[in-house]
């Protein structure tokens, strides 16, 4: 999984783990949860890179980068880089993401930074093992583990065996990747590096749920939830509530499951509007600052006017008669010109200001928009599984039809009909009274289809299927009918 071989996260090593929790999530963020002040460079950038907040961070590294880059700073350079490949590969952007490394390992390498060197091997053996390119990932995983070793970097040591781990389990390896996270998890308690424990907590339920090590799998994971509540690490509490999700639908535990899906959604969509509020303070800030040196040129040219009256009062004392006062009389007026004229350009620069203001706000709320859609787009592209083929013949037929309208739904029942025709009359039958929508998710698990493959027939994400599938199961649960699986036998017996 791309996301759990994250290897750098911020957390906190905590044990045991709480029992189940009904109606309550304290580990939810706080609903008003205060902005972080605005600040800049490097440290910030590599906190806002661990609190999650990746646009931010990378906006700051590209800064610090030209800054090192017009300095001639090859090691600040070099380490820029680094961090800016972590940042695109958290933003899914793998060939930035790799660029950024290997120019970063080449200056590493140039000017010694052995240490350096052996993360770019580590971080570029992650990329390719998301890629499945894992012969080449173990290759890069070794020297990293090679460097590590021959410096004494033993945290780094276990991040290289934690990701030698990852690499086994994508390829269904799980023993052995059970194995080294073991041995990584060692490592990091006896450094007390919590970021290190809490990928390991993580990766060890994850792994002992794909062995259907239920017990150990959910005490695991209970960890990893307690570490990343302890330091409020957004992308670990994230991760962990899907984990749990998950294994409770896997365990049979409908309540639980939907439970931390919910928490899960709305911890998700928290986090987005919080960076949406983060990203505008910014921009007010930095628009703050515009008009506070607006104000300065401003004062500045009254000062200027100030003193040309003082000279041109100067220069009529000097003149005699009525030379004199003609003189001063001409100056006089042409100040009056130019002060009408420094006003006229001061209303002027304060219309431009406030329509590149309204500009500004109408512009940030479009990106935030146009943000949400693209990662929504993403979202659909991301998860739009493989067809499977339940039935030969006219069922294969039947899945290339999308569900999306009224009439969309009416033309496949129709055709579902001449494979089952008793399917509705017996659902009519059963003495539930299944809505429409009720009714089409059992169509669609008659005909074998998983949640991401109903998602996709639908047009709906992933998370929204196996919700309704959960809550299908529920309600015949609720009405001490049978399973849902031999309901759907009798349907087409």
């Amino acid at each position: 999984m791309r996301r759990s071989a994250f290897l750098i996260l911020l957390a906190a090593c905590t044990a045991g783990f709480a029992q189940e929790p009904v109606r309550t999530h304290p580990f939810l963020p706080a609903p008003n949860e205060a902005i972080p002040t605005i600040k800049g460079g490097k440290a910030y950038a590599t906190e806002q890179w661990r609190l999650g907040n990746y646009s931010v961070a990378l906006d700051h590294f590209a800064q610090a980068y030209a800054e090192d880059r017009a300095a001639g700073d090859l090691e600040g350079m070099a380490g820029d880089l680094n961090q800016i490949g972590l940042i695109q590969w958290r933003l899914n952007d793998c060939s930035a993401a790799m660029a950024a490394y290997t120019e970063s390992a080449r200056l590493a390498e140039q000017c010694g930074m052995e240490r350096l060197l052996g993360l770019t091997y580590l971080n570029r053996s992650i990329l390719l093992k998301n890629q499945d390119l894992t012969d080449s990932a173990f290759g890069m995983n070794a020297r990293a583990l090679a460097i590590f070793t021959r410096i004494g970097a033993v945290k780094d040591r276990a991040l290289a065996l934690n990701n030698e781990g990852q690499i086994h389990k994508h390829r269904g390896s799980y023993a052995q990747a059970q194995g080294l996270y073991h041995r990584s998890l060692q490592l990091c308690e006896a450094l007390a590096d919590t970021d290190g424990v809490a990928t390991a907590y993580y990766n060890l339920a994850d792994v002992f749920a794909r062995q259907q090590q239920m017990d150990s799998a959910f005490a695991y994971a209970h960890k990893a939830l307690a570490v990343g509540r302890s330091v409020r690490t957004k992308v670990r509490i994230s991760e962990t509530l899907d984990l749990l999700s998950r294994l409770h639908e896997e365990y049979g535990r409908t309540d639980s499951a939907l439970f931390y899906n919910r928490a899960y959604t709305a911890y998700v969509d928290s986090l987005g509007a919080a960076n949406k509020a983060h990203a505008l303070a910014i921009q007010q800030a930095r628009l703050g600052a515009e008009v506070k040196d607006l104000r300065i040129q401003a004062l500045q040219s009254e000062q200027a006017l100030q003193r040309t009256r003082g000279i041109m009062a100067l220069v009529g004392i000097l003149l005699a008669g009525g030379l004199a006062g003609l003189l001063v009389r001409r100056q006089w007026t042409r100040a009056q010109e130019r002060k009408r004229q420094v006003e006229e350009e001061l209303d002027q620069t304060r219309h431009v200001l406030n329509t590149r203001d309204r500009e500004l706000r109408e512009h940030l709320l479009a990106i935030a928009e146009q943000a949400s859609e693209i990662q929504r787009m993403k979202d659909l592209l991301a998860n739009v599984p493989e067809k499977r083929t339940v039935h030969e013949g006219e069922v294969a037929e039947l899945l290339e039809h999308k569900i999306l309208t009224e009439d969309d739904w009416q033309t496949f029942k129709d055709k579902f009909s001449g494979i089952y025709p008793d399917f509705f009359g017996r659902i009519r039958g059963f003495g539930l009274p299944f809505t429409e929508g009720e009714v089409r998710y059992l169509v669609l698990l008659r005909l074998g289809l998983t949640p991401k493959d109903m998602a996709d027939l639908l047009g709906i994400s992933p998370q929204s299927a196996r919700v309704g599938k959960l809550r299908l199961r529920k309600k015949l649960d609720a009405a001490g009918h049978t399973s849902l699986e031999d309901l759907l036998e009798r349907l087409v017996a």
